[in-house]
């Protein structure tokens, strides 16, 4: 499946600040990954499954994760690198890749936040291609964005976690996110969505 962009998906991404690309990973690479996945979670026995950071590292990272060369792989994928060079430019470098689980029944909650709270990148110019390695559907926690909330290049007011269990201490306000304005991404294996952050 070609990683080829249109102009429209391109104009797409720009206005609403994010897209769901045609191209799909290859199955076999895709059950490679979620080989890797389970190995990295039995390689880091003592690591919440959504804190396996910079898990591209192989061996030791430094950060307490002991990481996969398979997860840079992905980072690297020509199709992958082919999608983000249309939307960015050529100038790409990579500065994290995070592997992020969400056990059933015992898995952090995750709030509205907007990334750029915990990126070190001023200004706010980049790209995170999400890949989802297992079903994600609204029942289990798929993706979900708010079409524009890019646009302004700055991160809003933020507030407290919303649960003991939150990795996430710069959510939203739930108030101002009304459903009309929220996108809910239902995903397969080996399907990618791109998104501008803020």
């Amino acid at each position: 499946m070609s990683a080829r962009l249109t102009p429209a998906q391109i104009e797409s991404y720009q206005r609403e600040g994010y897209l769901i690309p045609d191209y799909r990973l290859e199955p076999a690479f895709v059950q490679e990954l979620q080989d890797a996945l389970n190995q990295l979670i039995r390689d880091n026995p003592g690591v919440r499954p959504e804190k396996l950071v910079s898990a591209h590292v192989q061996g030791d990272n430094g950060e307490g994760v002991r990481g996969s060369r398979r997860f840079l792989d992905l980072a690297m994928h020509p199709p992958i690198v082919d999608l983000v060079e249309q939307l960015i430019g050529p100038n790409i470098i990579l500065w994290g890749c995070h592997v992020f689980c969400k056990p059933a029944q015992e898995g952090y909650e995750t709030p509205w936040h907007q990334d750029g709270h915990y990126w070190p990148i001023r200004p706010l110019a980049t790209c995170t291609v999400w890949v989802a390695l297992e079903p994600s559907t609204r029942e289990n926690g798929c993706l979900r964005v708010i079409p524009g909330s890019h646009r302004n290049k700055s991160c809003s007011r933020t507030c407290t976690k919303t649960a003991p269990t939150s990795p996430c201490s710069n959510a939203w306000p739930t108030a101002p996110l009304t459903r009309k304005r929220q996108w809910t991404s239902n995903s397969s294996p080996g399907r990618c969505r791109c998104t501008m952050s803020t």
